[in-house]
């Protein structure tokens, strides 16, 4: 680790329906596929149903990471996590959701200027509204189970119902719901990819979530209803939450636009898979100038 500032990254275990603690744990992947010295804690790769071997991980003991904190290394912290628990010297912010917007178990989460001299990152461009002069650390990495080959017939759709603040009609609330308890165990996520691919279309109630992709790579368009937290425009200028096969609201022509998108080729290929392309190179990118900025 001579000349190399190594990386520790706060937490827990593998929760595979925890979009952000899958975030966490690809990011220390990809920075050790880098050939750089990422860590989790100790405690955040206990044996259980969660264990990732594909992934490349490492971790560190209390004992070493309150050292190599003390040299210098980066602690990095989402934005659930209030304060700088670690008492690290240099600390980088990474906000997978706007300020407050998500909560830990405790009820708290992080507001800016709560650590003086904190280097702050947004999960996506669109997050620099509230966080102006944020970088942006991007990672788009999902499982290949999420395609639109060889799709079995389909029926009905489907909710997925998170961090949403704006109003909606209870019938809404009828349709099938995405979840931990509907998907349990280790595999939450293949079985969630054979659902989707299973499923007309997604409701998804949540402003922000990679589900939408997911979904589009199932063959499933999205619906996506207005909202306060962003406009239409907004939702397009994002080449994360542009509307790939996602419609804003319910206009016909929004539907049949979404539905056209997600229509597999003989090749099952379609214009969500062919932009996530795109998507992963920005995020390579992202996570490139992540490190130049940090080493």
């Amino acid at each position: 680790m001579a000349g190399e500032r190594p990386y520790i990254v706060y937490a827990s275990t593998w929760d595979p329906a925890s979009g952000g603690q899958r975030c966490l744990w690809q990011l220390c992947h990809e920075l050790n596929e880098l050939g750089l010295h990422a860590y989790l804690p100790e405690a955040a790769l206990a044996p259980g149903p969660w264990h990732r071997p594909e992934m490349n991980l490492r971790v560190l003991p209390e004992r070493k990471r309150q050292y190599w904190l003390g040299k210098g290394a980066w602690a990095i912290y989402s934005d659930v996590v209030p304060g700088n628990p670690w008492q690290a010297e240099n600390v980088i912010r990474w906000a997978l959701a706007p300020p407050g917007w998500m909560k830990n178990q405790n009820g708290t989460s992080w507001l800016p200027g709560q650590v003086p001299g904190e280097r702050v990152y947004v999960y996506q461009p669109i997050f620099e509204k509230y966080l102006p002069g944020a970088g942006t650390l991007f990672l788009a990495d999902t499982e290949s189970w999420f395609h639109a080959r060889d799709l079995p017939p389909k029926r009905g759709g489907c909710l997925y119902y998170r961090k949403w603040k704006d109003p909606l009609p209870y019938a809404v609330r009828l349709l099938p719901r995405i979840s931990l308890r509907r998907f349990p165990g280790a595999y939450h996520r293949r079985d969630l990819a054979n659902y989707l691919r299973q499923r007309e279309y997604l409701l998804c109630c949540d402003y922000l979530s990679f589900i939408m992709w997911e979904a589009g790579l199932c063959g499933t368009y999205t619906v996506l209803p207005p909202n306060s937290a962003y406009t239409k425009a907004e939702y397009e200028r994002s080449l994360y939450g542009g509307l790939v096969g996602v419609a804003y609201g319910t206009d016909p022509a929004e539907i049949e636009r979404a539905r056209d998108e997600v229509m597999p080729d003989e090749k099952g290929e379609n214009a969500v898979s062919r932009r996530y392309e795109t998507v992963r190179a920005y995020a390579r990118k992202t996570l490139e100038r992540f490190v130049e900025e940090t080493q």
